[in-house]
């Protein structure tokens, strides 16, 4: 045995004394995640730790030179109280100068395998400079869900940044910093997150739905999204939600993970806590406002979702709307696009214009998913385009030819009067999942002579 375990074993012990005696709680912030490696098809935790650099002691190690160094002890046992895993080890500050400018936080990220429930796991952290500043925690922890597909857990993030050789924070390409304590104060105005998919046998598409709702789980539907996921065994989702007008109090961030259908497979959620003292409450502020406005729904939407919802009716808008939706988008302001968003639903149902609306939603969040790809959403697409205008084709039939590539050809049996309609999409040289329009036989679409002949030809 080195010198180096022979003193940790020894210290190992002295903590075990030291738990009945008296001490001081040091500082010390971790986040316990549950993950699954796809490659060896494993459970696993990822356990990440960050130490205030200003809370450990510094010992001199030599005239001016200043030394902090912490022990961590993390252990993972199983029900019979058996370890399956142990890890003890030292971890270090950089060198300083006895009156150093800034001192750096120290921080460290371990996996460790988890293939079994009811686990406890304890944590035991010690400054090796202070016998008196010590920290010890227990959680008890489950494996994920065993199901073909599922999600990991939650985790908020506090920072992204590129990848840099080093970072302990390593998710994909980028340095994803833990957010260790959820609390959000005004100064903060964004939530971030990360979240993984897995699908372990069969892989499809699927979607990430992910909202915010308060501690009585009542959904605040301004504060949600989705993101088609990947038909493959991986997908990973990093996102942010703007908080800035989210009020002071208990919140939970909730991630499911839906199917094609939209049923729900998998859903996690994150507990976090909000104090804002940025929102001033006006006290009869709709009372002078047009009836119009008092019951307009889309008052709840804020600039970032009206935005995207505007953009996402253009499919169904005649010239004039279109050019109103571009006059609205580019005033960037709030009420003038609430406003017209309100318009344009009660010009189609002035009774329930928020009825017409969920309808076309719920189309919308379909075309989003089976549509959209990496460079464009759904409703962009011009696949989505005819979907969203002329509804759900009665046949859509999918070739891949030696001669043009992938190609789709759907048919409607009428539209607007015109029967036998036809579409003809070419798959893009480009961009993966991505359809061009290049024929259709319905007045005022794009009409090819070739393509038509071709269509004819090949007896599709």
């Amino acid at each position: 045995m080195t010198l180096r375990l022979k003193r940790i074993s020894f210290i190992l012990v002295f903590i075990l004394q030291f738990v009945f005696t008296q001490a001081n709680t040091l500082d010390f912030y971790f986040t316990v995640k549950r993950y699954f490696d796809t490659e060896r098809q494993q459970n696993y935790l990822e356990f990440a730790y960050l130490i205030p650099g200003n809370v450990i002691h510094y010992k001199e190690e030599s005239p001016n030179k200043l030394k902090g160094s912490v022990l961590i002890v993390v252990d993972l046992k199983n029900k019979d109280n058996k370890a399956i895993f142990n890890h003890a080890y030292i971890v270090e500050s950089p060198v300083y100068s006895s009156n150093p400018n800034a001192l750096v936080n120290l921080n460290d990220v371990l996996h460790i395998p988890m293939d079994q429930d009811s686990l406890e796991l304890i944590i035991q952290v010690l400054d090796l400079n202070d016998s008196t500043m010590y920290f010890s925690d227990k959680l008890y922890l489950n494996i994920l869900s065993d199901k073909n597909t599922m999600l990991s857990d939650v985790a908020l993030i506090a920072q992204k940044n590129p990848f840099i050789a080093g970072d302990v924070f390593n998710k994909g390409n980028f340095n994803l910093v833990p957010k260790f304590i959820n609390y959000y104060p005004s100064e903060i105005n964004t939530l971030a997150f990360y979240v993984e998919s897995y699908q372990k046998e069969q892989f499809n598409k699927g979607l990430f739905k992910y909202f915010i709702s308060d501690e009585n789980n009542v959904v605040i539907e301004k504060y949600s999204n989705f993101k088609k996921t990947n038909a493959s065994n991986f997908d990973a989702l990093y996102s942010e939600l703007d908080i800035k007008s989210l009020p002071s109090g208990n919140y939970y961030l909730y991630v499911e993970l839906r199917d094609s259908a939209n049923s729900i497979i998998d859903r996690k959620r994150m507990y976090f806590q909000r104090f804002n003292n940025n929102i001033v409450e006006q006290d009869n502020h709709d009372y002078y406002e047009l009836n119009v406005i008092k019951s307009n729904f889309a008052k709840k939407y804020d600039q970032r979702n009206i935005s995207h919802h505007l953009k996402a009716v253009k499919p169904i808008s005649d010239d004039f709307e279109k050019a109103a939706i571009d006059g609205a988008l580019k005033s960037n302001n709030l009420e003038i696009l609430q406003n017209y968003f309100y318009s344009f639903w009660s010009k189609r149902d002035a009774k329930n214009p928020e009825q017409r609306w969920k309808e076309y939603a719920d189309k919308l969040q379909f075309v989003e998913q089976e549509f959209g790809n990496s460079m464009m959403e759904g409703h962009e697409t011009a696949r989505g385009r005819v979907y969203l205008q002329y509804g759900k084709p009665f046949e859509r039939i999918e070739r891949t030819t030696s001669q043009f590539g992938e190609i789709e050809i759907w048919r409607y049996e009428q539209i607007d009067k015109q029967g036998n309609i036809e579409f003809l999409f070419v798959g893009s040289q480009l961009y993966d999942d991505e359809f061009q329009l290049v024929h259709s036989n319905l007045n005022n679409e794009i009409f090819n002579k070739e393509w038509s002949q071709i269509l004819k030809s090949n007896n599709f």
